[in-house]
């Protein structure tokens, strides 16, 4: 949401999202969602427009913008039968909601995989304090966007 939604942690995320290694021009960061992730910002935008805080041509432009964002920045984890299962062992050890379970064992699966190819570091970003203090329990590093709005550089 924060990407897409002017609220506290927005400008550090977004310069997180923009940097770019200067002599190579690439993306500086790889971002990694679970397809949750996707289904969970929508419908964010859609609820809020229902409230009336957000009317439906912007949140069908914020959902637009999300797409593309999910074909150009974004890599997506699916939800995927051994992912479920994970989910299913994080919500045993840690009594999360179930969309959190999801994307907590995305979280873990993302780790493991960029470990085994000894790509790193991994952060999880989130502002959902209680899913970052599982994700340490975890032993996953996490980064609440909003405790960065007002540092300037990416970690």
């Amino acid at each position: 949401m924060k990407l897409y939604v002017d609220e506290l942690g927005t400008p550090w995320l977004r310069r997180l999202v923009a940097a770019r290694d200067p002599v190579a021009d690439i993306p500086f960061h790889q971002f990694i969602i679970s397809r949750v992730t996707v289904v969970e910002t929508a419908a964010a935008f859609y609820r809020r427009a229902h409230r009336s805080t957000q009317n439906f041509e912007e949140a069908g432009l914020a959902v637009a913008s999300l797409q593309r964002d999910v074909q150009d920045i974004f890599r997506v984890i699916e939800v995927s039968p051994g992912l479920a299962n994970l989910a299913l062992e994080v919500a045993a050890r840690r009594g999360l909601r179930g969309y959190d379970c999801l994307q907590l064992a995305g979280a873990l699966s993302s780790q493991r995989m960029l470990i085994a190819s000894g790509v790193g570091p991994f952060y999880l970003l989130s502002a959902d304090v209680e899913l970052n203090r599982a994700a340490q329990l975890e032993g996953i590093t996490s980064v609440n966007p909003n405790d960065r709005a007002n540092f300037l550089g990416s970690f």
